[in-house]
Formats: structure tokens, sequence, C-alpha cells
């Protein structure tokens, strides 16, 4: 009998330690901008496309991942095609480019509109999005209220 529990004790152990190993390296920051382009220059801009990736579900087998995407755009400069509803690129660099990008152009069209204006417009609850939760996600990993003009945040970079 002891043999056995003894058995399961280190199965269950090890079963732990193969979990611990396999996210080993993984965290909410995985897949940073830093993909060899520098990021934009603006550390508020990279921040704000790092927690939409974070929010996009930032990891191996998320789409956003598969599809060079890391912000889940449906349409972007440079896309080569599309994969379940979202835009695909060739390289993560023209990817986080692209995010980039629409974050940029959008603060600068609508300089005096925050957070959950701007998340109304790039994850509308129409497609199925939540889009006060991921303004105020992203807010909250820039440390800034959501209430925060977009383009406010983007001159604290």
């Amino acid at each position: 009998m002891r043999f056995w529990f003894a058995s399961a004790c280190v199965l269950a152990l090890l079963g732990l330690a193969w979990l611990w190993l396999r996210n080993l390296g993984q965290s909410d920051t995985a897949a940073p901008v830093s993909d060899g382009s520098g990021g934009s220059g603006n550390n508020a801009l990279d921040n704000i496309a790092q927690a939409i990736n974070n929010f996009e579900g930032n990891s191996a087998g998320a789409i956003s991942t598969r599809n060079n995407n890391p912000g889940n755009l449906v349409s972007g400069p440079n896309m080569i095609g599309t994969n379940g509803g979202f835009a695909v690129f060739s390289d993560i660099g023209d990817g986080w480019d692209a995010l980039i990008e629409r974050i940029q152009s959008w603060a600068n069209a609508n300089p005096d509109a925050d957070f959950y204006d701007f998340f109304s417009i790039y994850a509308p609850a129409s497609a199925g999005n939540n889009p006060d939760e991921y303004a105020d996600y992203v807010a909250n990993y820039l440390g800034v209220p959501a209430t925060l003009p977009v383009a406010s945040a983007l001159q604290q970079g």
C-alpha cells in the first residue's frame, strides 16, 4: 500500500514539475514589442500595444500569434491574407507595425477620445467584445485612468 501511495506522489510531483517547466518563461508580457524593430520610439505607445497583445491572448496557440497579428486586427498595412476573421502578416514585425500605426493614427484623429471611446471602435460589443473591460485593462496596464484621452497617454511616453 505504501509503495502505491509513494508512486502516486512521485508521479504527481513529476507532473507538476513538467507543467512548471513547460510554462517557464511564459508570462503576461511574452512576445514583447521589441521584435528587433526597436518599437515605435514612444514607450507609452509601445506599452498600449503590449497591453492589447496581452489582452488578445498572447500565447503560443493563440490566433494572434499564429497570424503574426498581436492586436488581432481585422485589416492592416502589409497584411497577406486573413485567418479566422483576422489579418495575417508575413512576420511579427509587420503585425506590431500595423498595431502601432492603428493606435497612433486613431489617437491623432481623435485627440479628445478616451480609452473607452477607442475600444468601443477597436473591439466593439457588436463583435462579441467587452470594450469597457478592454479599456480598463489597458489603462490599468499603463497606470492611467481609462477616462484619459489616448492622445494624452501617448504624450506621456
